[in-house]
């Protein structure tokens, strides 16, 4: 089941989980250029939102039994743009 957020953010076409296991996970992603902020240049606040999503799938490999959990931070610093 796709989260319905990723449906609203344009990512469920585009954001495919190709391997999860204990402690690893492998996220593959095609930048859809809506996206984009300006030149070519994907919005940050896109970023971080598959980070989140990322790091949450990771999390679940780690716990012993199902049981629910937020983002309580989440700081990021781009060095760079991302194209």
């Amino acid at each position: 089941m796709v989260p319905t957020f990723t449906q609203t953010l344009g990512l469920a076409d585009t954001l495919i989980l190709v391997a999860l296991t204990a402690g690893e996970l492998v996220m593959q992603w095609e930048a859809d250029p809506r996206l984009d902020s300006h030149d070519g240049i994907i919005q940050g606040g896109a970023l971080n939102v598959i980070a989140d999503y990322a790091q949450g799938h990771l999390f679940t490999t780690l716990l012993d039994r199902p049981q629910g959990f937020s983002t309580v931070n989440f700081q990021t610093r781009f060095l760079r743009p991302v194209h």
